[in-house]
């Protein structure tokens, strides 16, 4: 076996193709003066190598040119066994052969390990490590295995060449030629099967070209497949133009957009989807950024807001840019189109819904800023009107100035109205969500719209029903607001009978309740088209009820926005003649504990200035005609012992000289405002419990909570009317029980059940009766828990604790009030010995009432 390494480099260049055919014409040239036998293998070994061209030629999958090559030279006679060996890390394996393949190879033939030492001596894994050529014109010197070599001896094997086979330069395989004739593999037919090899080389670098054609035109189909799908489900419209700007690529986007079909669209001019001024300056930009991108990019390339024109001509706004790719003649241009119409008009409502905030804005302060400025001369107008109502006047007099104040308070409620109303609409209103009792609100109704009913002879009656212990969470401003201009028009409307305000709280779930009121006259009543039109703002009943009863129509239509604000509903049923019945309900929230200690509640106007008398008052005002108006009233009028400050620093430096029970602070003064001032007072420990009333001329829900927040704890809007100033006052300034006479340890303070009722004896005397009839049996709160009624047992408590406060007999109310303590922290050892002190504290209580109603009124006060 020779080695052929010098003669074959381990890689050859490439032939030329077709080489070996040369290279048999040549050969057989020489040979033509050879014997006849010569001639006859000569002519075999040409028929073998011609099938292998025509194989070469004709190509195919590399299976099949391999089969074709080795059957060619097996059939012609020339070989006993040809193989193509495919190697592969380590190991080969036949890939394609004729001849006694099976019984040659045997196993081997679906693979060895070629790198194995116990047979890299053997021709064909020689080659594979080597690389080169390996001739063997005497296979029966190689040390072979026994097996292989009886059955190579038994197939006639006798000479044995192997021709590495290369693609890409890297070892493929190789090709395995097996003859009969010891010798046959001379130097000439080793040139002709090397030729053989390296086509069959060239052929595998074909094959690799090919393949990596076919990946690559796949890829290329798979990404154009993908980019047609990216393209064709775009949000935006994508249109490719080429340097004549007619259009190659046209997206479902830019059909929806421009309502043209892409079919109908391929072809056009890009021009005709723009308006017909703009066209000339874009055919110019269009020209410059195919021919020069690079200055053109900074120009078209950056995103721009065009106007685009529809097949049907309409134009609409669009948002486009584009992007150029391509040299030459082959240079596109690809146009991302966006259609912002409803980006501008959205752009349009959010401009013009910023202006209607910013108008309505401006509205909310020009009429805080007119309601402040009204206010402050208000305030001088009817505080002197006022002072001069209580001097001594003649009857015309007196009925000239009691109108202009009517008129006065008429503008000022006008006022109120249209600020609440604006709020309203502008949605600007905003709820209070805090602790307030039922009984407090109830008690409130009857003071301030009791005035209006006792001066027009009516009855007005108040009735609170199901309020649960403690306090309830809501906005009792807004509440209170309601129910007042409800009761306040049944008053107005109502010449001679009742008016009944009735409110029923009932639970809703664990956290909420409703609280439903009803508002019952027997005034003129309403027919069913002015009820129809009673909610609208600036609406009456009629225009002749306008002109005899007055308003403005505002109260009921803000009444029905601030019922639905707090969740609930208002509603009419009226009959002329027979009066009207208004009823509304809201949600309001529950509180599981008691509210901290308060003020006392409202009291009579007459009541306040008793308790007003000699008080210590200190007025901070900085504007001189407030100053005398307050001054008198308070003095002449309240007679309070008053100082005034005139700023800020003055109030700050005379609480530090004197001690004063009670501070009326003006919010808006130069310098350091009633904000400043308050705070610095309570910074000082000394001044943290003195009461402090606001009065300014803001009167919006921001500007009282503005004053609580600062540290003040009530809040008077000017113009301030004498009798609600001198009650605020008089809240804060006691709780109308403890400083009034009644014997120490007594059962009842006959005094504060008067003052409960205005001072009206007879009023208190039917309080004491039902007071009598409801208590004077069975109470009913051992039984409840006896059965562990506890929600039964504070019920009773609850309006046992209200009717005790009515009729002034406050050491019962404080039994009352403890046991429900004591309930309600389930402390079960401490209920019996509380149930009996409350028992007899009812009975001597029972005895004191009873022997009032029977005249025996000397000891029990």
């Amino acid at each position: 076996m020779r080695d052929r390494t010098e003669a074959n480099p381990p890689r050859p260049g490439r032939r030329q193709p077709w080489r070996l055919l040369r290279t048999c014409a040549a050969w057989l040239t020489r040979r033509f003066s050879t014997p006849l036998g010569e001639l006859r293998r000569a002519n075999r070994l040409y028929e073998a190598l011609l099938r292998t061209n025509h194989a070469l030629v004709r190509s195919g999958d590399l299976h099949s040119i391999a089969g074709d090559i080795c059957t060619a030279f097996v059939e012609s006679g020339n070989a006993v066994l040809v193989a193509v060996i495919k190697a592969d890390a380590g190991r080969a394996a036949v890939l394609a052969g004729a001849g006694p393949i099976d019984a040659v190879f045997g196993a081997a033939a679906q693979g060895w390990d070629y790198l194995d030492p116990a047979v890299e001596h053997l021709p064909v894994p020689k080659a594979l490590r080597s690389g080169t050529v390996v001739i063997c014109n005497d296979y029966l010197a190689v040390q072979a295995p026994p097996s292989m070599r009886e059955r190579a001896i038994a197939h006639g094997v006798r000479a044995v060449a192997v021709f590495p086979l290369f693609r890409d330069g890297q070892l493929w395989g190789a090709l395995l030629f097996q003859t009969d004739r010891p010798g046959w593999f001379g130097a000439r037919r080793e040139e002709l099967l090397q030729g053989l090899a390296d086509d069959f080389s060239l052929a595998l670098d074909q094959q690799t070209r090919q393949q990596q054609q076919q990946r690559a035109e796949t890829a290329l189909r798979e990404r154009d497949r993908q980019l047609e799908g990216i393209v064709e489900t775009a949000m935006d419209a994508v249109i490719t133009i080429g340097a004549d700007q007619r259009i190659r690529v046209f997206n479902a986007a830019a059909s929806r957009i421009f309502r043209l079909p892409a079919e109908a669209a391929l072809g056009q001019r890009l021009d005709r989807f723009l308006p017909a001024a703009a066209r000339a300056g874009h055919e110019a930009h269009v020209q410059s950024f195919a021919r020069d991108g690079a200055t053109a990019a900074h120009r078209m390339g950056r995103l721009r807001q065009l106007s685009g024109v529809r097949a049907d001509g309409s134009e609409f706004p669009i948002e486009a840019s584009i992007a150029r790719h391509g040299e030459g003649q082959a240079v596109l241009m690809t146009a991302i189109v966006r259609d912002i119409s409803d980006q501008r008009a959205a752009e349009q409502a959010r401009q013009a819904q910023l202006a209607a905030e910013a108008a309505s804005q401006a509205k909310s302060v020009f009429l805080a800023n007119m309601s402040h400025e009204i206010r402050t001369p208000m305030n001088a107008v009817l505080g002197f009107t006022d002072l001069a109502l209580r001097t001594a006047l003649t009857p015309l007099q007196s009925g000239y100035l009691s109108k202009a104040r009517v008129a006065g308070e008429t503008l000022l409620g006008l006022i109120d109205d249209i600020l609440d109303l604006s709020k309203i609409e502008a949605g600007k209103l905003e709820l209070e969500q805090a602790e307030f009792e039922l009984d407090a609100l109830a008690q409130a109704l009857q003071v301030i719209v009791g005035q209006r009913s006792e001066a027009k002879g009516l009855k007005l009656q108040v009735t609170l029903r199901g309020a649960p212990p403690g306090a309830v969470v809501g906005d009792l401003q807004r509440l209170r607001q309601v129910l007042i201009n409800l009761a306040g028009n049944a008053v107005k409307f109502t010449a001679a009978g009742e008016v009944t305000v009735d409110m029923h709280c009932t639970p809703v779930d664990a956290t909420s309740l409703k609280l439903q009121c009803r508002v019952v006259d027997t005034g003129i009543g309403m027919t069913a088209e002015q009820m129809q039109r009673l909610f609208q703002p600036f609406s009456q009943g009629d225009a002749a009820m306008s002109r005899r009863f007055g308003g403005t129509g505002l109260g009921l239509a803000i009444s029905r926005q601030l019922v639905e604000l707090m969740g609930g509903s208002i509603a009419v049923n009226s009959t002329p003649g027979q009066g009207s019945s208004f009823h509304f309900t809201v949600r309001l929230g529950r509180s599981d504990r008691s509210l901290a200690p308060m003020p006392a509640p409202p009291v009579a106007a007459e009541q306040a200035l008793l308790r007003l008398a000699g008080r210590r008052v200190l007025l901070v005002e900085d504007n001189e005609v407030n100053q005398v108006l307050a001054g008198e009233l308070l003095r002449s009028v309240a007679g309070v012992a008053l100082d005034i400050a005139g700023s800020g620093a003055e109030a700050i430096a005379a609480i530090a000289r004197e001690r004063y029970e009670l501070v009326l602070m003006d919010v808006q003064m130069p310098g350091m405002d009633g904000y400043e001032t308050v705070r610095r007072l309570r910074a000082d420990p000394a001044n943290r419990l003195l009461p402090v009333i606001a009065m300014t001329a803001h009167a919006s829900d921001s500007d009282r909570r503005d004053c609580l927040a600062a540290g003040m704890n009530d809040f008077v809007t000017k113009p301030v009317h004498p009798d609600l100033l001198f009650r605020v006052m008089a809240r804060w300034l006691g709780s109308g029980t403890a400083d009034l006479p009644g014997e120490p340890g007594a059962p009842v303070s006959f005094a504060a059940g008067l003052q409960h009722c205005f001072g009206r004896a007879e009023l208190y005397e039917r309080v004491i009766d039902r007071f009598l009839q409801s208590y004077g049996g069975p109470l009913g709160l051992e039984q409840a828990l006896e059965s562990g009624d506890h929600e039964a047992a504070a019920l009773l408590l609850h309006g046992l604790l209200s009717s005790a406060n009515s009729v002034g007999a406050v050491p019962l109310a404080t039994q009352a009030r403890t046991l429900a303590t004591a309930l309600r922290e389930q402390d079960a050892q401490d209920l019996a010995p509380r149930l009996a002190q409350l028992r007899r504290q009812l009975d001597a209580t029972l005895q004191a009432l009873a022997a009032w109603r029977r005249g025996e009124r000397g000891t029990c006060d």
